[in-house]
């Protein structure tokens, strides 16, 4: 088998799972740049080390893994993250989400930043890259994904302060300091909403960072009550259920909350807000 049939021969795998051909053909190459050694287009036969990566590889297609987990990494603002099974995939809506922050707190000096339920540590890794002046905090309640974040920070030389943390729990909240930007891509797909996700999805990435515990609106309500309880002015940003939007908007309509703005993504979609916090006096 030369390169050019295993390419043909695993984007047929794909395809007949009911995949479009053009999406096949970009997972299978994400899949041959790392991890095949030759050209997706090569006449070069493969040689029997290949050859077991390509079977390896089809077995786990078939399994319905996703390419990102199948390589190790994913790619995410011009970086290169390490992903597995403990993490969620970073998606593209949420590099939309990080360009806006940064562009949001461009007057900032040496803002604190405050990340809350990390993941592989996309957010707040990048922040912390583009922004070497902020101080960024990273929590989340999986200490498998912690280890996963930690491990990107240290591959990236990313100043970065990860701790594991319930943020759900009110009485811990004492123990997070004040933050001029509050950043979230929180769980907010709920059950019934599964059979509209994609098998890869629901089989493969964690669903404590997926799926909401109780209801919809639990993370975007604790944020909210969190900086009323923290008192100190600053900026909220969080990526939302694009079916939610006016719920979530609603949870920011006390008086405190000022430029409460809806931001589409590039797809048209409602999938992050943006609001500003002012303590009464």
């Amino acid at each position: 088998m030369t390169g050019k049939q295993a390419f043909d021969y695993l984007r047929h795998e794909i395809v007949i799972q009911g995949n479009a051909e053009g999406e096949a053909s970009r997972t299978i190459r994400y899949i041959f740049e790392d991890l095949i050694g030759v050209a997706m287009t090569s006449d070069e036969l493969l040689d029997s080390t290949q050859m077991n990566k390509i079977f390896a590889i089809r077995e786990q297609i078939l399994q319905y893994i996703p390419w990102q987990y199948i390589c190790g990494s994913a790619p995410f603002y011009g970086y290169s993250l390490f992903v597995n099974k403990d993490v969620l995939i970073p998606r593209p809506e949420t590099e939309e989400l990080v360009h806006n922050i940064l562009s949001k707190i461009k007057t900032l000096k040496s803002p604190v930043i405050l990340d809350v339920g990390t993941g592989s540590g996309a957010i707040a890794l990048v922040l912390s890259l583009k922004r070497r002046d902020a101080r960024v905090i990273a929590i989340d309640v999986s200490e498998e994904a912690l280890k996963v974040a930690k491990l990107n920070a240290s591959k990236l030389n990313a100043q970065v302060t990860f701790s594991r943390f319930d943020f759900l729990d009110s009485s811990l909240w004492k123990n997070l300091p004040e933050a001029d930007v509050v950043i979230s891509n929180p769980p907010y797909i709920t059950l019934s909403e599964i059979n509209f996700m994609g098998k890869d999805v629901v089989i493969h990435e964690p669903h404590t960072a997926l799926f909401v515990r109780q209801e919809p609106m639990e993370f975007y309500s604790a944020i909210r009550d969190f900086v009323i309880f923290k008192r100190n002015p600053c900026l909220i940003a969080a990526e939302i259920n694009e079916f939610r939007a006016a719920e979530v908007k609603e949870v920011f309509s006390n008086s405190q909350f000022t430029e409460t703005d809806i931001v589409h993504d590039m797809q048209g979609k409602e999938r992050m807000i943006f609001t500003k916090f002012h303590p009464e006096q």
